[in-house]
């Protein structure tokens, strides 16, 4: 996503395990913790970690459940550097202890911040495609000064929250920025998350047949632009 800067594109890149994972603080003293893990950008689950080593002392087991591959045992382990932590998700042929995966994850937020694994996962999109403060015009020329919090609020705009778009499993436009999702006032922009420029365009809907596909279906496509926002940086 860092580089495509397009929730759409990336979600055809998804590891084979866990998107994200969610550990809280836990007493040394219980044998096994629930630990939160996504799949894609949007499914919510739960792992069990088991709170003894696995192949060395900086690996913990997982225990096995309904989804795994066959013959496989599943791990956590970690790397301590002077910049951060790491984390990796470890698949192993149950046999031969040789690994079949093993993905790595980087810290995403600071400890100090309390959220849940949902919560986490929108902080950590929202501060890589979008939180700051932006300048710039609406659709009838209008000046727009924007500021987007991490937490998904948003100021200057004539909304209170916004959310990006991470659920790609059906129909959709593609990249989106929601405001004030389930309310009276909810609207859809479509979304463009340049490094420098973010562009907001009306998305128009209609039903028919895509290309190569024969069953009906929403279709979307992007209209006229309403909002192109350029990043105020920091001296």
């Amino acid at each position: 996503m860092e580089q495509t800067r397009s929730p759409a594109e990336a979600f055809d890149y998804i590891p084979s395990g866990p998107s994200s994972i969610h550990i809280e603080s836990f007493s040394s003293r219980v044998d096994s913790v629930e630990i939160g893990v996504t799949y894609g950008l949007h499914e919510g689950g739960s792992r069990i970690l088991l709170l003894r080593p696995g192949q060395n002392d900086k690996t913990l087991s997982l225990r096995p459940q309904l989804g795994d591959e066959k013959e496989t045992v599943v791990e956590l382990s970690y790397e301590i550097s002077a910049a951060d932590t790491t984390l990796f998700f470890i698949q192993r042929n149950a046999k031969t202890n040789r690994i079949v995966d093993k993905i790595p994850y980087y810290r995403a937020l600071k400890s100090s911040v309390k959220t849940d694994l949902q919560g986490g996962v929108e902080r950590a999109i929202n501060q890589l495609l979008i939180t700051g403060q932006y300048q710039g015009t609406d659709s009838l020329g209008q000046p727009v000064n924007a500021y987007f919090l991490s937490d998904g609020k948003v100021k200057g705009l004539p909304f209170s929250q916004y959310t990006v778009q991470m659920d790609f499993t059906g129909p959709n436009p593609g990249d989106e920025l929601i405001f004030d999702t389930y309310s009276k006032r909810q609207s859809s922009f479509g979304a463009s998350f340049g490094r420098d420029t973010l562009r907001l365009y009306t998305i128009h809907h209609t039903v028919g047949v895509s290309p190569s596909e024969t069953d009906t279906t929403d279709l979307f496509s992007r209209g006229r632009l309403r909002y192109q926002l350029v990043r105020v940086r920091k001296p």
